[in-house]
């Protein structure tokens, strides 16, 4: 079926789309909908919450901001409890 027929099928009959790919169509658009279910289609995903998505970046500013002694006021900066700190610095 013609990519833009269909896209076009979906826009005219937005309320036959199922829960929740109907919010993700608003929220990421069309296009980026269909390149996900083209890599993604027929499993399961899972999506973590933001803070553990990129907590490896955190991480690495973390130990890139660390002047030896700052560990509270990292665990201040990046909502980290301190001996989380000290966990990421060792």
């Amino acid at each position: 079926m013609n990519e833009n027929y269909l896209k076009q099928l979906a826009k005219t009959y937005s309320d036959q789309i199922l829960p929740p790919f109907d919010s993700l169509i608003k929220l990421m658009g069309y296009d980026a909908l269909c390149d996900l279910s083209t890599i993604y289609g027929g499993t399961s995903i899972y999506i973590p919450t933001r803070k553990r998505m990129f907590s490896g970046c955190v991480k690495k500013q973390i130990i890139k901001n660390f002047d030896g002694h700052n560990y509270k006021e990292l665990a201040k900066e990046f909502g980290y409890c301190e001996r989380s700190i000290r966990n990421i610095i060792s």
